[in-house]
């Protein structure tokens, strides 16, 4: 199993809760107190990598998290990112300035 430390956003309010986020058997799942989450990873949308800004992960209840562990991000093999985000990742990181 595969863990790392993250953010959670609801959707709902701005406020952040720092999770612990683990990996098993194609989930993600994190707890709030007595609430449990898990989602299959299928689900998730992954924002397109932007430098050294923070990993974001969009669930399909609204909610979000938020990484600085780009390692954990990197291994989850989520969904593909579209094409343009691809696209603006490989410039940011390719192009000399």
């Amino acid at each position: 199993m595969q863990a790392f430390e993250a953010d959670y956003f609801d959707g709902i309010t701005a406020k952040a809760q720092p999770v612990r986020v683990s990996l098993h058997e194609g989930r993600l799942s994190f707890s709030l107190g007595e609430q449990h989450e898990t989602f299959l990873l299928a689900a998730l949308r992954p924002q397109a990598p932007l430098g050294s800004a923070r990993r974001i992960i969009e669930l399909p209840d609204g909610g979000r998290l938020e990484t600085d562990d780009h390692a954990a991000f990197d291994s989850l093999r989520l969904p593909a990112v579209s094409g343009f985000w691809r696209l603006l990742y490989f410039l940011e990181n390719h192009l000399a300035g």
